[in-house]
């Protein structure tokens, strides 16, 4: 029995680093609620070469004062190809080549997982859970690509596939857009905000996320976590002329040479967000609506004893 639970751990684990590709230790740790037992596996996955570290990982930090030392950065963690082919866990940000947007990506993605960690009947809904819903079209199943749908106006990439949150039967889902101030705003070309934010405006207005994945349009929403306060108000400028009731803002760090990784939290969840005219908290939009579902179900019983 003892065997099975160390095994159970252990995959849980490598399936957290292929979730979430480059999240640095403590954060592993605090998804698995544990202070050393993940050190201690991922020591021993390292020596078997089924993860590896990013050489941007483990820097070296700068000292605080003259005549400190310098502080070893913590590691990110990244499973290798032979490990990927072994693992049959599910994907959530995908792998790639950057590793300053692959870190930014998996710890956003990662503060959702751990804010149901944290709150009392708050799940994660993972997005094979969506292709595997009843009411996601089979033909979307199929597909090579579900997460890269189709507009037209083009295909639209965002940067992580849809997800969501449950908070007792009240359900939101979203889609992440990483920005690292590494492409222009506005202009016609393909890597452009202005592009992107043409191809989500037809993405909504013709209906693709209930086509796709059986969600209602006011279901979901993009999230946008910019590193430049700046920058996130011109983008969010620009979205209200697009898209102005399904999109949220945050800024987040970046990973900058010689600065600690943010520690682990469920800030993603808990603190608000901008929206195109104001704030919106995600848990408390998910509170009020499951309360709205509870005074529907109170409604019906009602009817039910007349």
């Amino acid at each position: 029995m003892g065997n099975n639970k160390t095994l159970e751990r252990t995959h849980e684990l490598s399936n957290l680093i292929r979730r979430y590709p480059h999240l640095p230790t403590r954060w592993l740790g605090a998804l698995m609620g544990t202070t050393k037992y993940h050190k201690v596996v991922l020591s021993k996955y390292r020596k078997a070469k089924l993860v590896t570290n990013h050489p941007r990982s483990f820097a070296y930090r700068k000292p605080a004062h003259p005549g400190d030392f310098p502080k070893l950065k913590e590691f990110c963690w990244q499973l290798t190809p032979s490990a990927l082919a072994l693992d049959r866990g599910n994907d959530f940000i995908p792998a790639g080549p950057h590793f300053e947007h692959q870190w930014l990506s998996s710890m956003v993605a990662a503060s959702f997982e751990l804010a149901t960690k944290e709150i009392p009947n708050l799940t994660l809904v993972y997005p094979h859970h969506i292709l595997l819903h009843y009411e996601c079209p089979s033909n979307t199943r199929e597909l090579n690509e579900p997460w890269f749908p189709e507009t037209s106006l083009g295909v639209l990439e965002p940067d992580s596939p849809v997800f969501g949150l449950d908070y007792n039967g009240a359900r939101t889902f979203f889609v992440l857009e990483i920005d690292r101030n590494t492409t222009h705003i506005s202009g016609e070309q393909k890597s452009a905000i202005e592009t992107k934010l043409r191809k989500y405006e037809a993405y909504f207005d013709e209906d693709v996320p209930m086509y796709m994945y059986g969600l209602r349009t006011d279901q979901l929403r993009v999230l946008f976590v910019c590193t430049r306060e700046q920058r996130m108000r011109h983008i969010k400028d620009m979205a209200a002329r697009y898209i102005p009731d399904n999109v949220l803002f945050m800024t987040h760090p970046d990973f900058t040479d010689g600065e600690a990784f943010p520690l682990p939290n469920s800030r993603m969840v808990t603190e608000d967000w901008y929206t195109t005219s104001g704030t919106f908290n995600i848990l408390t939009h998910l509170k009020q609506k499951e309360a709205k579902r509870e005074q529907r179900r109170e409604g019906s019983r009602a009817e039910a004893t007349v």
